[in-house]
């Protein structure tokens, strides 16, 4: 989820997976999910949200869905089922949802911070990169130009490179 889009991670239509699904989130049954926790609509769910052209297209007559949540308790994503047909769901269809729920979004959570740790661990390499061997091109510049100095007839520049035997 990114604001008021979201976009599926994974999706099966007639039993055919659907890539790169993406959808805007008001005025759809997932919406009112995130607002309110586990949403069942047994029957009718396009008549419910006439704004959700997707519903439409799909054929869609009931819907069941429950937000995804991180451990701090942010909505990060949706599990859902839409049903061409209505839909009698068992009594224990709320917790199992609930269960799968945490399940999912825990591990979503655990791949986004995965993705923001290697993330961050390239940009450290890519520093480590740019400045490995910093300080001794930065030395051997006040050396040369200590020797430049020199050659010209004037005092050291930078005598802490001279004194130092470990910089030579």
């Amino acid at each position: 989820m990114d604001g008021n889009r979201v976009r599926a991670l994974a999706m099966q239509l007639d039993g055919k997976a659907v890539a790169h699904y993406e959808y805007a989130l008001p005025g759809t049954p997932c919406e009112r999910a995130t607002q309110k926790g586990y949403c069942a609509y047994s029957e009718g769910v396009q008549q419910l949200f006439p704004e959700d052209k997707d519903l439409a297209d799909m054929g869609a007559q009931a819907y069941v869905g429950i937000p995804l949540r991180d451990t701090d308790g942010k909505v990060n994503g949706i599990l859902c089922v839409i049903s061409r047909h209505k839909l009698v769901l068992p009594p224990m269809a709320p917790d199992m949802f609930e269960i799968m729920g945490a399940r999912a979004g825990t591990e979503i959570g655990r791949l986004q911070a995965q993705a923001k740790l290697v993330e961050q661990l390239e940009e450290l390499r890519r520093w480590h990169d740019a400045t490995i061997g910093r300080e001794t091109r930065v030395l051997d510049l006040k050396r040369e130009v200590n020797e430049l100095l020199g050659s010209a007839g004037q005092a050291p520049r930078y005598p802490s490179v001279e004194d130092d035997p470990q910089q030579k």
